[in-house]
């Protein structure tokens, strides 16, 4: 027997008022002729007590047994420590890159050259948390030219110094955070360490380490025992190099990284130079650390397929991880009657819900095949999703002050919330639609249907819209025309199509309606 606990557990029947009730009860059950319930009793007293306890058990009781399961953990904590129960590893931020050119104020003599150094600063001119980058190697002017371009990066280079004691199992905890993946060098008595993920398959003599990054992306470098993996020497000198940053926030537009942090810089001769810089081109690759809901589905999904692919879902599972791959549907004979036996049709949706390429389904094709083969008496065929386009028209009357361009503009929105195949926020699959196949009822039978209802709760649900309706009591909503549901077939993904928005107060269609809503 399985039992699920809820994503929100309802502690009403556990609370204060809740166990103070049963306990007073009880005492009436043994003690019927206990009557003083005055508050300054001092049976009320110890009553009280002992709701106070229940009621914080209760709750630890409970948050504990969430925090236990992979669909309801919200500690970011419990989802890195259940992760390492399964060998997965939660991404960390990534550092945005920008090209930056130095000029300098003036031409410089025959022979004569400027360096700007590495780990030199550059920032935008925001007076509150401004973005701050760093040069990532020595850049070199030399007469004639007074220009350079040199790669910065959204990060902050440090160095941990130790001393090592011979341990085993030596831990050093890294000072700085977030710490960004990769960046790390470790160097033991001079001699440069490895990073390893176990050290199961290595020696005493093995300079390897692991490192592992915590809730709060603070990095911790372990060695090994003297069994697996070498002991460091006591007393030998311990270096680490790393860097901290990265995120969304490093991507910044371009002629933005202006300030230069540092200097005064002088030229090869020792004279003063003047020296400007600016990143003509935006910078790109910045990118925020996985987060717990990405967690939640990405780690319990990488087991289920890890190096094959032969179960019908393995072959979604594996497409759902290409890059560029929004949704992802297969179905074989035994779900659509019109696949083939023998053969998996994989649909795929990209993340904005357009027309995947014949190159690139044919590059999804190959991934599979190679990195996880299939078996050999199965046909792989990639296929472009099949959109069941459905438009909406609807009756609204606005809020108090509010404009139509507001309106529409909420509205808009809110569809295109709605119909997106990934969630804005973290790019997982958004689950207010889905393939017909996916649909499922409370019994978990097939229910291809995209509901009239939960659009129009969306509409209701805004700000800027006092309420859906039309003059004659109708629901003010329609889907392809009908007030009703609107029926798809296992293989459709539902798109957006058309918005068309009447204002009720004045019974006319807003002005450039129909209008696209994607």
């Amino acid at each position: 027997m399985s039992i699920l606990q809820p994503a929100a557990p309802d502690y009403t029947d556990r609370d204060f008022a809740a166990v103070k009730a049963r306990v007073e009860k009880l005492l009436v059950a043994l003690f019927p002729s206990w009557t003083d319930y005055n508050r300054a009793a001092f049976g009320t007293i110890l009553i009280e007590a002992f709701a106070f306890n229940g009621d914080n058990f209760a709750f630890y009781q409970d948050n504990q047994a969430r925090e236990t399961r992979w669909s309801t953990a919200i500690l970011r904590k419990s989802i890195v420590e259940l992760a390492t129960l399964i060998s997965y590893e939660l991404d960390g931020a990534t550092a945005a890159l920008a090209t930056e050119t130095f000029t300098l104020g003036a031409a410089l003599p025959s022979g004569v050259s400027v360096t700007i150094p590495q780990g030199t600063i550059v920032s935008t001119l925001a007076r509150v948390n401004p973005v701050k980058q760093q040069l990532l190697a020595d850049l070199v002017i030399t007469n004639p030219a007074t220009t350079g371009n040199g790669t910065v990066e959204h990060s902050e280079s440090h160095t941990d110094s130790n001393t090592a004691t011979g341990e085993l199992d030596e831990a050093y905890v890294l000072t700085q955070t977030p710490f960004l993946d990769g960046s790390q060098t470790v160097v033991i008595g001079g001699a440069p360490w490895t990073e390893i993920d176990f050290f199961l398959d290595y020696g005493p003599t093995d300079k390897v380490y692991t490192l592992v990054v915590d809730e709060v992306d603070k990095a911790t470098v372990t060695l090994g025992d003297g069994s697996s993996g070498a002991l460091a020497a006591p007393g030998a000198a311990v270096t680490i190099t790393y860097k901290t940053g990265g995120g969304e926030a490093g991507n910044v537009e371009a002629g933005t990284l202006t300030k230069i942090e540092g200097g005064p810089f002088v030229d090869s001769v020792g004279n003063p130079v003047t020296v400007t810089a600016n990143n003509v081109a935006a910078a790109s690759g910045g990118g925020d650390r996985e987060t717990v809901a990405q967690a939640r589905i990405r780690a319990p999904r990488s087991l289920r397929a890890i190096n094959r692919t032969i179960a019908r879902t393995d072959y979604s599972d594996q497409a759902i991880q290409i890059s560029g791959v929004g949704r992802a549907l297969s179905l074989s004979s035994n779900e659509d009657a019109t696949v083939p036996e023998g053969q998996v049709w994989l649909y795929i949706v990209p993340p904005d819900a357009s027309a995947p390429s014949a190159p690139f389904l044919a590059a999804i094709k190959l991934s599979i095949e190679t990195n996880y083969p299939i078996p050999v008496n199965v046909t792989l065929a990639t296929k472009a999703a099949i959109y069941n386009t459905i438009n909406v028209a609807a009756t609204v009357y606005l809020a108090s002050d509010v404009t139509v361009a507001q309106a529409e503009a909420a509205v808009i929105a809110v569809l295109q919330a709605f119909f997106s195949p990934v969630d804005a926020d973290d790019g997982e699959p958004n689950q207010k639609v889905k393939f017909g196949f996916e649909y499922k009822d409370n019994a978990g039978d097939p229910d291809p249907l995209v509901s009239l209802s939960d659009i129009k709760n969306e509409i209701n649900d805004l700000t800027e819209i006092r309420r859906l309706g039309t003059p004659d009591d109708g629901e003010g909503l329609t889907l392809d025309g009908n007030e009703d549901n609107v029926t798809l077939l296992v293989r459709e993904f539902p798109k957006a199509g058309m918005l068309s928005l009447t204002d009720g107060d004045t019974a006319t269609l807003f002005p450039g309606h129909p209008i696209s809503i994607f």
